[in-house]
């Protein structure tokens, strides 16, 4: 996320949480199943207790400490899922830039590199390093991606990306901002659209995703309001607060305002 001030927090809590999701989402009987990633195991803590209980204690134990949030994680995994491969195959996209990576392994999860697709993924050197250890640990992993360590404190992502040889500013790209624009201010939410504006190529597409704002003045209509105000709570208590939030209506007139890009659904 570009700019230059800390966008982030340094910690994998977030990271880590999203991917005992997918975990114990991919326990589940194949004909139930919703997304399949055989590598989430391998980024937390615990895993080798959830594979013993399998996947409906796993799922369980996960949501009678957040209830829904499985569900809404495994869903927007599966979402974004789907738009990577119509990018891919149908939009003639080659290239995926991940922003704030975390332990999002899309890049190994559907086999893009096979697709000739091109994947990078730019996130806080610390959380990256991080990550490159976990991925050593992966046996028989192929995983071509390209890894982006960019310092949102003093670096550009645009000016980082444009340094890896194999990235091509004039490509169609598809660009996923998953899970983040929560934690970051406003100013660099528009300043990230910006800069990823000048080195896309024609037709590329950028997801985010959002936390709606009714969330701090009536969070009854997103749900218990008792858990939506558990969720936001557990984030501030591991260094991670959600601090910036959109109505629905804002988007087109954000993406106008700061890019080339136009909302096509929400």
């Amino acid at each position: 996320v570009p700019g230059r001030r800390p966008c982030r927090a340094m910690s994998d809590s977030t990271a880590a949480g999203v991917a005992k999701a997918r975990h114990i989402e991919s326990l589940a009987p194949e004909a139930t199943r919703i997304i399949d990633d055989p590598y989430a195991q391998y980024f937390y803590f615990g895993a080798s207790l959830v594979n013993l209980v399998g996947h409906g204690a796993g799922l369980w134990l996960f949501d009678m400490l957040m209830p829904g949030a499985h569900e809404m994680l495994i869903a927007r995994t599966r979402c974004i899922d789907d738009l990577v491969m119509q990018e891919a195959h149908e939009n003639g996209a080659c290239q995926v830039v991940l922003l704030g990576a975390g332990y999002d392994m899309r890049g190994a999860r559907l086999k893009l590199g096979e697709k000739k697709v091109k994947v990078f993924e730019v996130d806080q050197p610390a959380v990256q390093s991080r990550k490159r250890e976990k991925v050593a640990a992966i046996p028989n992993l192929s995983n071509p991606v390209h890894f982006v360590p960019v310092d949102f404190a003093s670096q550009r992502v645009d000016e980082e990306l444009e340094k890896v040889a194999d990235y091509d500013p004039k490509a169609k790209t598809l660009i996923i901002l998953e899970g983040v624009s929560q934690y970051i201010p406003a100013e660099a939410m528009l300043t990230t659209l910006k800069a990823m504006d000048g080195v896309t190529g024609p037709g590329s597409c950028f997801f985010f995703s959002y936390v709606d704002e009714r969330i701090q003045r009536e969070p009854a209509q997103l749900g218990d309001a008792k858990t939506v105000q558990k969720i936001m709570s557990m984030a501030a208590s591991v260094g991670e607060p959600w601090i910036n939030f959109y109505a629905q209506s804002e988007i087109a007139g954000l993406l106008e305002a700061s890019s080339k890009f136009r909302r096509v659904s929400d």
